[in-house]
């Protein structure tokens, strides 16, 4: 499942309450706006692992530390082996946020 937050930290109740009550394997968001500031308590859901890639970067405006917006970030069952395998930190605003994982199902052929 993929959700555009507009804000993580402010849709945390809805995105977790979703997550489980339908028991969600993975859940892709976009636009987390969480910067490296934000620590990941704020947005942990139980039973999940949660993998980041936030926007970081250096805001023009002196009262504020980072730029507004972006971050991608993904919830996965904390019974599935998950690995990130790429994350690049972004250098300017019109590169696109990646957040790459690669995850390991039990399969019996």
């Amino acid at each position: 499942m993929q959700v555009n937050a507009f804000s993580l930290r402010k849709q945390m109740a809805v995105v977790k309450d979703r997550m489980l009550a339908l028991q969600i394997d993975v859940l892709s968001v976009c636009e987390t706006w969480l910067t490296p500031n934000v620590d990941s308590r704020e947005v942990e859901v139980p039973g999940y692992n949660l993998f980041r890639n936030d926007r970081g970067l250096p805001s023009p405006n002196p009262k504020q530390e980072y730029m507004f917006g972006g971050g991608v970030a993904c919830y996965v069952r904390s019974d599935l082996p998950a690995t990130v395998v790429y994350s690049p930190k972004i250098a300017c605003v019109d590169e696109n946020e990646v957040l790459a994982i690669e995850l390991k199902f039990k399969t019996n052929y």
